[in-house]
C-alpha cells in the first residue's frame, strides 16, 4: 500500500470512528524499498485505527464493503494501480450473500494462517 493512498484511507478513517478497516498485506522488504509500500502509511493507518495483518504470498485485491459491495481486482492500493496502470477489476454491489462469502474467505484466511498483527 502507498504512502498516499494510506494517508487518503487514513483520513476516512478518522472521519468515521464507527468505521472498521482491516488490512491483509505482504510486508515484502523489496516492496518497501520499490514504494510499492510505505511503513509511514501503515503507521499512519494504524493511528487511524486499522487492523493491519502480514501475509507472506499474497498476491489477490479485495475491497469487501458495508456487507454488500464488493471489489475484486488486479491492482494494488497505490496510485499507479488506481491511476496509471491498465488494469481490470469488478464492482459486485448490494450482494450481501457473494460479500459474507468474501468476509468468510477473508476470516478464513485470518485462521487458518500464522498472520502478525499490528507488529510494528
Amino acid at each position: 500500500m502507498g504512502r498516499n493512498t494510506a494517508i487518503s484511507l487514513s483520513s476516512v478513517l478518522e472521519s468515521d470512528e464507527e468505521l472498521e478497516c482491516n488490512i491483509i498485506t505482504r510486508f515484502y522488504r523489496e516492496d518497501f524499498i520499490q514504494g510499492a509500500s510505505n511503513i509511514d502509511g501503515l503507521d499512519r493507518l494504524l493511528s487511524a485505527g486499522a487492523n493491519i495483518y502480514a501475509l507472506q504470498d499474497l498476491h489477490s485485491k479485495l475491497y469487501i464493503f458495508d456487507g454488500t459491495s464488493v471489489i475484486t481486482r488486479s491492482a494494488n492500493f497505490t496510485f499507479n494501480g488506481f491511476y496509471k496502470n491498465h488494469e481490470f477489476g469488478m464492482l459486485i454491489e448490494n450482494e450481501p450473500v457473494f460479500a459474507n462469502e468474501c468476509s468468510d474467505y477473508f476470516n478464513g484466511i485470518l485462521e487458518s494462517r500464522c498472520l502478525m498483527k499490528n507488529w510494528f
